[in-house]
């Protein structure tokens, strides 16, 4: 699903992500349980994303969105890397493989 350009309204930073390069992003909330149609956000509706949070014994709970130009709503991404592949410039990557914490935690 793609992100809307003016993501940011009615959204307030809550932090930001820091890279091992110096670089950081910033992560923009609260995070959301549904759309705006009123259905399920996909993470909470995809038996794969329910089950992977399980397996790891992590509390599933809303994000938010991270990013400055380019950005990701974590209550969106059932993480299949359509986004890695259909990316022109290769600005997205496996975050877990970086850095093993969970979701949650991530914003520090």
């Amino acid at each position: 699903m793609p992100i809307a350009e003016n993501f940011p309204e009615g959204l307030k930073p809550l932090g930001k992500i820091s890279l091992d390069d110096g670089n950081f992003h910033i992560m923009w909330g609260p995070g959301k349980t549904t759309n705006a149609d009123g259905s399920q956000v996909e993470t909470l509706a995809d038996a794969d994303v329910v089950a992977a949070y399980a397996a790891r014994g992590e509390e599933q709970v809303p994000l938010g969105v991270s990013g400055t130009m380019v950005a990701v709503d974590w209550d969106s991404c059932v993480a299949d890397g359509a986004c890695i592949e259909a990316c022109p410039v290769q600005v997205f990557q496996w975050y877990r493989t970086e850095k093993d914490i969970p979701a949650k935690d991530v914003v520090g």
